[in-house]
């Protein structure tokens, strides 16, 4: 896979769920057995905020050449993806939502381990 291809997968991600959480977050999140009281819908549409926003940096960002600019977008998306991952777990061990967030686990460790290698296995790859 070339970092191009992680890009777009990684912002197509981000779209759906950024426009999940900012426009439904009480559907989105009752789909994972939780439920928001109005301060936690605003919490959950900051959220979506911020998937909206990596999904434009990294849609944007996926045609430019290796560079240092580059480099440090992928490497800030490891972390997001990572710490993603961690809370994602917590989430699970805590039995804070449903089984569907074992899908969320899934996909932060995928695109952690996807960026991850782009960041420090392949810092220079297209």
């Amino acid at each position: 896979m070339k970092v191009k291809t992680l890009m777009i997968i990684s912002s197509i991600i981000g779209l759906l769920f950024g426009l999940s959480f900012f426009f439904a977050p009480a559907w989105t999140e009752a789909s994972y057995g939780v439920n928001l009281d109005i301060g936690g819908q605003y919490i959950a549409r900051l959220l979506g905020s911020v998937y909206l926003g990596y999904a434009a940096l990294l849609w944007l960002a996926r045609n430019s050449a290796s560079s240092g600019t580059r480099h440090a977008i992928v490497v800030s998306a490891f972390v997001t993806m990572g710490l993603g991952l961690v809370l994602s777990i917590y989430d699970r061990i805590v039995g804070i939502e449903n089984a569907l967030a074992w899908s969320t686990v899934a996909i932060f460790l995928l695109l952690s381990i996807g960026f991850g290698y782009f960041a420090f296995i392949k810092p220079n790859a297209d």
